[in-house]
């Protein structure tokens, strides 16, 4: 188990980080974070103002990342998109440090040397997108710039668009609600470019960026 800072932990009723490599959590290289989900609205939120400071990227999102652009994380639920992004670093000959983070479970001993850091946050996130923030707090960003992280039910980039709600659609809207509430709590280091935590959070003006 890692130390975490006192200060993240009032966020949560359970903070905890595990790492089958390492004794501390990573070093932050800025006080902002920007982080890239996979939203259609990812493009036209990183127009409104780029990227600031180190950048944690969700789920697929790295497989599209610009590759004169290093990100320091990558943050996903679904252990096996670890492997085939490293594949795709190896390709692309992405030779800079990248930490990754997921959340524990009864697997995570078969994945100790793909993932560096296993974390257990309750309320538990029920988005890979929920989780990359929750880290981000805790990992002590002053500032975190949420671009293509609706957290809706609006399409991914690299989904077919189906503008008809289903009964799916439904229960994810149902089931982000609690969600919704807890990010609610930390809305002063939190703020989002589209969709729903934009509305929630609050857009990234320039005042709030300044430190």
């Amino acid at each position: 188990m890692i130390k975490i800072n006192p200060e993240s932990r009032k966020y949560f009723d359970v903070c905890e980080s595990y790492s089958f490599k390492y004794k501390e959590l990573p070093i932050r290289t800025s006080d902002h974070l920007t982080l890239i989900g996979s939203g259609m609205c990812l493009i036209e939120s990183i127009k409104k103002i780029g990227y600031i400071g180190d950048i944690m990227s969700v789920n697929v999102a790295s497989f599209f990342f610009p590759e004169d652009r290093p990100y320091q994380h990558i943050v996903s639920y679904h252990y096996e998109l670890f492997e085939l992004s490293e594949k795709i670093r190896r390709w692309f000959n992405q030779k800079y440090k990248c930490i990754r983070h997921s959340h524990v479970s009864e697997d995570m001993k078969y994945y100790k040397n793909k993932i560096d850091y296993f974390w257990d946050i309750k309320p538990i996130p029920q988005l890979s997108g929920f989780l990359a923030c929750t880290i981000g707090v805790i990992l002590g960003y002053k500032k975190i710039i949420l671009h293509g992280i609706p957290m809706d039910n609006t399409p991914r980039f690299h989904e077919i668009i189906n503008i008809k709600k289903t009964r799916y659609d439904k229960i994810v809207d149902e089931m982000n609600q609690p969600q919704y509430l807890h990010i609610n709590k930390f809305k002063d280091i939190v703020k989002s470019c589209s969709g729903t935590t934009m509305k929630i959070l609050g857009y990234p003006n320039k005042e709030w960026l300044r430190i």
